[in-house]
């Protein structure tokens, strides 16, 4: 680049550019995406596929492993066979500790004695336990021709604090719905509920006497009556209110049991019910046995002999029924009877978890307490006890609580040897 001055009169000056060009030779070609686009085949290497296949074609590759086609080696059989003869030694072994863990003797040990003040003037009907230390004791008289005048009540045990309710007729049964609330059955076919030492509600439930009641889970009643009824309650607030409500009448009883005259539609007596949170059992006063679903209330029939029941009890898969005559009858849950305890009952429990039978002797004259094994289904032993007991309840599941002939309340604690 070069500038010149030549309007100077003096001098023409030339100055040259320091910088040079760049570009050698021919100036490039520029184009813009309008132009034709030049293309022209080149050779390439193709890029090897993966292998691909379905499940099935893997399985057919790799062969049938299963069966016949899998050969082992005289090595690998010989010392299977020593790992399942080692296997067997040792299983034999383990079972003969089992034994140092089977209940073959029971030391039943009186804790604490307490009188109740003051003295009850009625008979003592049965004792009802709870959660803790509470329990319930029913006082009043079990027979009763028209109507009820005797001097009833109960006898609350809230810890080591015992209180007093006068109730209008005579209590027959009771159930714990929650821990400070009792749900007590009356010879009226009322049902009262209880907390301490104050009546929160009455209701009629029932035309006759209330026979049983069961607490399937907190706040929901099973009763029964003798006029052949059975009620599902719940508890609102402090009141029971009615569920669901079955009859039990002569067509519900087996063949074996019902006469071809009676009518079909006449009730019958429910004498006790037993069961879990899923499934009931109930028994009638003349022999009838059947199991009920808690959800349906739909009645099965169970195989069953002409015997009068007093009450029974419903642990699956076993079935312990306690007749009128004082025997004691251990059966599947299906009725096939596998046992009988030797000697005759007056109360019969089971701990909670249903493995230890308990039941008082029904002889005055030599008081005792046996134990059975139910899931060995096996007499254990029978216990003398000091005292004459008058009812027993199970107190967890290694305790019993009991009332004995002086008003004493007693509480005893098993131990399984």
């Amino acid at each position: 680049m070069s500038i010149k001055l030549e309007d100077s009169p003096i001098l023409s000056l030339t100055i040259e550019s320091a910088a040079k060009s760049t570009t050698k030779g021919a100036p490039r070609e520029g184009g813009c995406q309008t132009d034709p686009i030049k293309t022209a085949d080149a050779p390439c290497d193709p890029m090897a596929m993966g292998e691909t296949g379905t499940q099935t074609d893997f399985a057919a590759q790799k062969g049938d492993t299963e069966g016949d086609s899998v050969r082992l080696s005289e090595e690998v059989i010989t010392r299977m066979l020593q790992a399942l003869a080692e296997g067997d030694k040792s299983r034999k072994i383990y079972e003969r500790l089992n034994t140092l863990h089977d209940t073959t003797r029971v030391h039943l040990t009186m804790m604490r004695s307490a009188p109740m003040q003051p003295p009850p003037t009625a008979s003592i009907i049965d004792i009802v336990t709870g959660s803790g230390d509470r329990a319930v004791v029913l006082l009043g008289e079990l027979v009763h021709e028209t109507w009820c005048s005797h001097e009833c009540g109960l006898r609350v045990i809230n810890r080591r604090k015992i209180s007093s309710i006068l109730l209008p007729t005579c209590p027959t049964t009771a159930g714990f719905l929650e821990r400070d609330l009792v749900a007590v059955g009356t010879v009226g076919g009322e049902i009262v509920i209880v907390s301490g030492d104050d009546i929160l509600s009455t209701s009629k439930f029932f035309s006759s006497s209330v026979s049983s009641l069961f607490v399937p889970s907190p706040g929901r009643l099973v009763a029964v009556s003798i006029d052949g009824l059975m009620k599902i309650c719940s508890l609102r607030g402090v009141e029971l209110q009615e569920v669901k409500s079955i009859e039990v009448t002569v067509a519900n009883l087996p063949r074996s049991i019902r006469s071809t005259r009676s009518e079909s539609d006449v009730r019958i007596g429910i004498v006790s019910v037993s069961g879990n949170d899923r499934e009931l059992c109930l028994v009638s006063e003349t022999g009838g046995i059947w199991t009920a679903p808690l959800s349906t209330l739909a009645l099965q029939s169970l195989p069953a002999q002409p015997q009068p029941l007093a009450a029974v009890l419903f642990r699956p898969p076993h079935l312990v029924l306690h007749g009128d005559d004082g025997r004691v009858h251990v059966c599947t849950a299906s009725c096939e009877r596998v046992d009988t305890l030797p000697s005759k009952a007056k109360k019969v429990i089971l701990t909670p978890d249903g493995n230890l039978l308990i039941a008082l002797s029904a002889t005055a004259a030599t008081p005792a307490l046996a134990f059975y094994d139910v899931p060995k289904r096996k007499m254990i032993m029978e216990i003398e006890t000091t005292i004459s007991l008058l009812a027993i309840a199970a107190k967890g599941r290694d305790g019993i609580l009991a009332v004995a002939e002086d008003a004493q309340i007693v509480e005893y604690d098993v131990t399984r040897v």
